[in-house]
């Protein structure tokens, strides 16, 4: 091994900005452990030609058909091998045919994904790989599950001490959460994508079983979406409008049984809610802690069941444990002190979704949403309009007036 390549899903087109984000993130930490080691990014791709290699063109359509792509020419074998021979591959979210291809040629390889539980001070990272020595390295690192209940216990009482008696959540009801119309945790072993639309008679089903299913659109998908009209011509659905209820509201809210989706991570979260939960498909990924990694470590597929790693990430110390198997590293690399670290990945990625509104419970004392009087919702919007005009001083200013010298200031 001579180098290191920091890659990901260069065949969709929508992943290139994620690619160089943790090019940038990871590479400083990975450069202090293996400082003799170049770290580079895949820049010499094409990815029209590598459709090309399977009489594809690029579209949505074909990343599906391809990502699952059994029979792979040769001629794409010799191009990944010509970019990646002699490289350790670490890659976010990588397609099946670049794992299958990277096993072929033996070229190890740390795949990684944005973990479901994102409740927590900062969002966690899934690891699996090809090499078994890395993998039982990365297991040292697995994150104690206890770390998932304690936090969701935080974040119900929380939500709960400050709900509204006047809830119009009906009892004995179901959440049902909707996705974009095209995901990789929605590809089915047909090389197709799934939608509400294959399970019609199910949904109907789920209908009898429950008072009433709250139906609860993804935040990117338009409002005429097919999947969110159709979930509307059902009498037993109820929409919940874009931003009228944080998720995490509604995981605590007892009223709602079960929380169902196609396939989306948010169940994962749900069930540390204590929620019955509902894979109309199934659930696309698998993490250690769902098995005993502890006792049985060799029991786990290296290729299938993710690493739940939170923080250490950033430290080169972790790097420098685990790319051992592979290069020389630093003596004594250093341990970040990662405890100290909050919302640093969430923040770079910008992923926080019903994560803002979290925060502006503990910090506010406010639930958003419908139990909010007008008031309140007044007050919340006159505060986002005047974070944008307001420079940071003004507002940790005001922050120390309303809450004292000793509390934390307020961030951007």
């Amino acid at each position: 091994m001579n180098r290191i390549i920091i890659s990901g899903d260069m065949l969709r087109g929508t992943q290139n900005s994620n690619i160089r984000l943790f090019h940038s993130l990871l590479s400083p930490a990975i450069q202090a452990a293996c400082p003799e080691t170049p770290i580079d990014p895949c820049q010499a791709f094409d990815r029209d030609v590598f459709y090309h290699f399977f009489d594809l063109e690029f579209s949505e359509k074909n990343w599906v058909k391809i990502f699952y792509a059994e029979d792979i020419p040769q001629k794409a074998i010799n191009y990944l091998r010509e970019r990646f021979a002699g490289s350790l591959v670490i890659m976010i979210e990588a397609p099946l045919v670049f794992l299958k291809i990277f096993d072929i040629l033996g070229i190890p390889c740390i795949d990684f994904t944005i973990h479901p539980i994102r409740y927590m001070d900062d969002l966690l990272l899934g690891f699996k790989t090809n090499n078994q020595e890395i993998y039982q390295r990365l297991l040292k690192y697995q994150i104690n599950d206890f770390h998932f209940s304690f936090y969701a216990g935080l974040l119900k009482g929380t939500f709960q001490r400050r709900a509204s008696d006047k809830d119009d959540i009906l009892p004995n009801s179901a959440l049902f959460l909707g996705q974009t119309p095209v995901d990789r945790s929605l590809l089915n072993d047909k090389k197709a994508v799934v939608s509400v639309f294959d399970y019609q008679s199910e949904l109907e089903q789920f209908g009898k079983e429950h008072s009433v299913v709250y139906f609860k659109p993804h935040p990117l998908v338009a409002p005429d979406d097919a999947a969110t009209e159709y979930m509307k011509s059902l009498n037993f659905v109820k929409i919940i409008a874009p931003g009228a209820r944080n998720t995490y509201e509604l995981f605590v809210c007892d009223q709602i049984k079960t929380v169902a989706a196609l396939s989306s991570g948010s169940l994962y979260e749900a069930k540390c809610f204590g929620k019955k939960v509902k894979y109309f498909f199934k659930q696309p990924f698998h993490f250690a802690e769902e098995y005993d990694y502890f006792h049985s470590p060799q029991s786990l597929s290296i290729n299938d069941i993710y690493v739940s790693i939170y923080r250490d990430y950033f430290s080169p110390h972790f790097w420098a444990d685990v790319l051992a198997v592979f290069f020389p590293t630093a003596d004594n690399a250093f341990k970040l002190p990662v405890e100290q670290l909050q919302n640093k990945l969430r923040y770079a990625l910008n992923s926080r979704w019903g994560h803002k509104d979290v925060q502006s419970v503990f910090i506010d004392e406010v639930v958003l949403g419908l139990n909010a009087s007008p008031k309140k919702q007044f007050k919340q919007k006159l505060k986002k309009g005047l974070r944008k005009i307001l420079p940071k001083a003004a507002f940790d200013a005001w922050h120390v007036l309303r809450y004292g010298s000793d509390k934390q200031v307020t961030t951007r």
